[in-house]
């Protein structure tokens, strides 16, 4: 997320803090918590729209149509079950959209290398990939599963990642002395890069960038 979006999604969730803070001193005609929660769903939904998440964004639509059924009353399913079908709905219409050159599905595996360029989507199964020569550029999602990305000290640097990991893992193990750096946005998720010995204002060999998505990214060093 760049830093303006940042700036104004702070601003909006003080301006909620605020709010339920002083909800005492002010109207009492208004439900200022459900309020609150419809707006944060809100926010939720453009900021998965505006990056381009179609699964972030569907489940912010769930829970935003179970936000204002506070009001309307014309649903008959709770808000997590329906940020739960937005989500599986996102994240249908993610696989079908999505097109990648190499996919692995339950334990299949097959590789293409276009170029400076590696693809795999990882899909409710496990998948290790060796990466060595140029491979400067590296495209693939984790949905339900786990892969483990090899990179040795052979591979011309820098190395960009990007991947969106969903309810899975990504471990990548580096040479010690590689500068990493990530651009993830986490929602109910963690990147965790192991401390390593890169020289004092060395450019990065490696750039991670992706969401994280009730999952993991963790680098480890070799």
């Amino acid at each position: 997320m760049q830093t303006t979006k940042r700036v104004v999604a702070g601003i909006f969730l003080i301006l909620i803090a605020l709010g339920l803070a002083l909800q005492n001193y002010l109207p009492q005609n208004i439900d200022w918590w459900a309020t609150s929660w419809l707006l944060c769903a809100l926010l939720i939904a453009v900021y998965g729209f505006a990056n381009k998440s179609l699964v972030v964004g569907c489940a912010g639509v769930g829970l935003t149509l179970g936000a204002a059924d506070h009001w309307l009353h014309w649903l008959s399913l709770d808000t997590w079950s329906l940020a739960l079908i937005g989500g599986l709905f996102g994240l249908g219409l993610h696989l079908i959209i999505t097109k990648r050159p190499v996919r692995d599905w339950q334990g299949e595996t097959a590789y293409q290398h276009a170029g400076t360029s590696t693809s795999f989507d990882t899909i409710m199964s496990s998948a290790t990939h060796y990466l060595t020569g140029d491979t400067a550029l590296v495209n693939g999602d984790v949905i339900m599963g786990n892969v483990t990305l090899y990179f040795d000290q052979e591979v011309t640097t820098p190395v960009q990642i990007n991947s969106d990991v969903v309810m899975g893992n990504l471990r990548i193990f580096v040479p010690a002395d590689w500068t990493v750096v990530a651009h993830t946005d986490n929602i109910l998720g963690s990147t965790t890069i192991a401390p390593g010995r890169p020289a004092a204002g060395q450019t990065p060999q490696l750039i991670i960038k992706g969401d994280v998505i009730m999952g993991s990214i963790v680098v480890k060093r070799n």
